[in-house]
């Protein structure tokens, strides 16, 4: 019998609907950086959403919305309150450091030296709120709570 083997594209396009143990790391680079030249692209690991986390993040989502919780279709109401969410400052990076769990070549622009990875939120502050924002829609896509073609 022919095993199939995943191709790093199929992978991709699985994410988010099909399981992943709760150990498996994604790696991600923000799409702000495909025209830079690839040694300088971070590279930034993130995991899955644990159920707990997920129930706080829809919570957050929800709060204050008219519309019930359990309707599980996204409105355009809802991807805004999503949108709202991820632009929180205290709240994205809570939950970015329950997702973010290493990165590579993320390089400071005034020393040129590559910064050391640090899930403090002193250091996830560090990053420009762009790229956190597309760093926690990616970790909501991959954890598949939310269609990602609801994530703005």
């Amino acid at each position: 019998m022919k095993k199939n083997i995943m191709t790093k594209e199929v992978r991709e396009q699985l994410l988010g609907i099909l399981p992943m143990s709760v150990d498996a790391v994604h790696k991600f680079t923000p799409k702000q950086f495909d025209d830079v030249p690839e040694e300088y692209k971070p590279v930034f690991e993130i995991k899955q959403y644990t159920n707990s986390d997920v129930i706080g993040i829809k919570s957050l989502i929800y709060r204050g919305l008219n519309e019930p919780q359990e309707t599980g279709k996204i409105t355009n109401t809802k991807a805004k309150s999503i949108k709202k969410f991820t632009e929180s400052s205290q709240d994205d990076l809570e939950f970015l450091k329950k997702s973010l769990v290493g990165w590579s070549n993320l390089i400071n622009l005034d020393t040129g030296e590559q910064i050391v990875f640090d899930d403090t939120i002193e250091m996830l502050e560090m990053i420009p709120e762009v790229i956190r924002r597309e760093i926690f829609k990616e970790a909501v896509r991959i954890t598949g709570f939310i269609d990602s073609k609801d994530i703005q």
